[in-house]
């Protein structure tokens, strides 16, 4: 799903909400799908942009192996769907937030493994380079109340949302350049008139 705010004349910010195919799904369909969010990714091109939702992905946190993707405060170990994030981040120059701020695990994984009962970031909320610079804090809120296994993750921003202004149009200017015909009819119009007046 994607949505488009106008931030002011021509500027907008794009937020895409994704849910990946999870673990036991084919590698085709999760390339399909890959496939299907870099062309939204694409259309998007130019505005502000932030992706985010349950990716089922472990990015984990080996930030030296991807410095512009994740942040030094990864969680755990990376799965075969996080590699496909990280590197379809690193194509389209997007970086993972949750791993950027320098927060307890607890308010950094999403979701509850049903049999271990172990937590794990997997639900991301993705930003390009202008975005970055308006995100505050990405964290789980942990008193939202879901009904799921799933956590909350929310994202502070500050965005600046100005309404547009409507564009008054200037006034025609009467157009002055008459040929000479015209000009005849014109005189004998007026003529008529001033001489009923």
């Amino acid at each position: 799903m994607t949505a488009q705010v106008p931030l002011s004349n021509d500027v907008h910010f794009t937020l895409i909400s994704v849910y990946v195919p999870t673990m036991q799904r084919s590698p085709n369909e999760k390339e399909s799908f890959y496939e299907k969010l870099g062309e939204c990714i694409v259309k998007a091109k130019g505005d502000s942009m932030i992706v985010l939702g349950d990716f089922n992905a472990h990015v984990g946190k080996d930030w030296q192996s991807w410095p512009t993707v994740i942040g030094k405060h990864g969680v755990g170990k990376t799965n075969s769907n996080g590699l496909m994030l990280l590197e379809f981040c690193t194509r389209f120059q997007l970086s993972i937030m949750g791993t950027m701020f320098q927060l307890k695990n607890h308010l950094k994984n999403t979701w509850q493994h049903m049999r271990s009962k172990h937590w794990h970031q997997i639900g991301h909320v993705i930003a390009d380079k202008e975005a970055v610079k308006f995100i505050n804090v990405t964290k789980v809120n942990s008193t939202a109340d879901c009904f799921s296994d799933h956590k909350l993750l929310t994202c502070r921003c500050s965005i600046m949302v100005r309404k547009k202004r409507k564009r008054t149009k200037p006034p025609t200017k009467l157009d002055t350049t008459m040929n000479t015909e015209k000009k005849e009819r014109l005189e004998r119009f007026l003529d008529e008139q001033l001489q009923d007046l």
